[in-house]
């Protein structure tokens, strides 16, 4: 795949109306002083207004989460597309500025996980919680057992004393 030419890049940045690019993703903007616009972020849960956008300068910047950027990368973020896709839809134009459909958006389809270990355990703790769901794993299976009885090295106080199967 070619590269894009850095200039037309620039050009992309600098045509995009990055106030309606935005309104058009479902983001209400109100004005901010005498040149910007302000409106919730869509990348974090706030309450308040604080995505700053500079139309003048083609920048917006979030307050609260800190993430900023022009044109192309808000909708790369946005829309959930590489950089490549986010340019070439701003190219177009027009149908830069239409919502995506949902189905298009990315989802992820893998349940999250609540954490195995508390997050605010040391490492000696998270060390031997690690050593003992290994040894556990041991013990509950056929095929490393048996495995250590092919080789003579089955011996059920040494297992049980060292926590064979633990060790790092």
């Amino acid at each position: 795949m070619a590269r894009i030419p850095e200039g037309q890049i620039e050009r992309v940045k600098r045509e995009t109306d990055l106030v309606a690019l935005i309104r058009s993703r479902g983001i209400e903007l109100t004005r901010h002083g005498a040149r910007d616009f302000v409106g919730r972020c869509p990348f974090h849960e706030d309450e308040r207004p604080s995505l700053i956008v500079s139309p003048e300068k083609g920048l917006y910047h979030c307050m609260g989460c800190g993430l900023a950027g022009n044109a192309i990368q808000f909708a790369e973020k946005f829309d959930g597309v590489s950089f490549r896709h986010a340019y070439e839809l701003l190219a177009e134009g027009k149908a830069a500025f239409q919502a995506p459909a949902e189905s298009a958006r990315k989802c992820s389809t893998v349940p999250r996980l609540s954490p195995l270990f508390p997050p605010e355990a040391g490492d000696a703790e998270l060390l031997h919680q690690v050593i003992e769901y290994y040894h556990e794993r041991l013990l509950t299976s056929d095929a490393p057992l048996n495995y250590l009885k092919s080789r003579g090295l089955y011996h059920e106080e040494a297992i049980s004393r060292f926590h064979i199967g633990g060790h790092l």
